[in-house]
């Protein structure tokens, strides 16, 4: 956990549908990602229907076993009748999220990525639910070659008793 970094808050999420590039990944190749950025970034792509503010990071299908699709998206409303050649659409369903946000590294999103996932959520009052776990990086000045602006997004519910 970043020195910075405060317990989650629980926040309420409306479905959202965000359009981008998606790639199967696993533990073994998540050094690999970056590359998917740098896709998405040099693409000569044009997204219909944009919603401007945030770039989202969505990891969801996981199989239990390690692997997992993880997708570069952007908002996109409505959901457009034609896809851009190459592009997926990434859902995030609505329901409360475990949300930290924080300033800094890649390296500080995975440390969090982590902290939340292994470290804070098994001691929490709550458990993960079904849905996809997205990172969120909001527009934001700061933003530059010394760090960004990110959330984790978590899909929880009470933990049963």
């Amino acid at each position: 956990m970043t020195a910075s970094m405060a317990e989650p808050q629980i926040k309420a999420f409306p479905e959202t549908h965000t359009l981008g590039f998606v790639r199967d990944y696993s533990m073994a190749t998540l050094d690999e990602m970056p590359d998917l950025w740098r896709t998405f970034y040099e693409a000569p792509l044009v997204i219909p229907n944009y919603v401007p503010g945030a770039m989202y990071g969505v990891s969801f299908a996981a199989d239990g076993l390690g692997k997992f699709k993880y997708g570069v998206t952007v908002e996109v409303d409505p959901v457009p009748s034609e896809l851009p050649k190459g592009t997926s659409l990434a859902r995030l369903p609505e329901g409360d999220y475990a949300v930290v946000q924080d300033f800094g590294t890649l390296d500080d999103v995975q440390l969090c990525f982590d902290w939340i996932i292994a470290e804070w959520l098994p001691q929490s009052r709550y458990t993960q639910r079904r849905g996809a776990i997205f990172e969120r990086y909001p527009e934001d000045p700061r933003n530059g070659p010394e760090g960004m602006v990110f959330e984790i997004w978590v899909p929880v519910c009470d933990r049963p008793n």
